[in-house]
């Protein structure tokens, strides 16, 4: 989907050779899709049953107030019953 809106966006766009507020209005687009398909893959369904969850962290640069800080991010894995992996979910570890 962010492929397709390149493209018909253009690569001068993206390269940064129009101005700003086409450069905005990309990355509301952009955001609004993603923020689309995260809130889809939130709210799926889940299995009532994981025989197996992992839980690990991940540590990620976050730019938080115009300084970088570490974060950790949370993730809890489950394998389905068929032994396909997936992941159930993620937390800021901030929070």
């Amino acid at each position: 989907m962010i492929g397709q809106m390149i493209s018909a966006f253009g690569a001068d766009d993206v390269a940064g050779n129009r101005p700003k507020f086409r450069k905005l209005r990309f990355q509301m687009i952009a955001d609004k899709a993603v923020m689309e398909e995260v809130k889809a893959w939130q709210s799926r369904p889940l299995d009532e049953v994981y025989p197996i969850v992992y839980m690990d962290a991940l540590r990620v640069k976050v730019r938080d107030g115009g300084h970088i800080q570490n974060k950790a991010i949370h993730v809890a894995m489950g394998v389905n019953m068929e032994g396909h992996k997936e992941i159930l979910g993620t937390v800021d570890g901030a929070k």
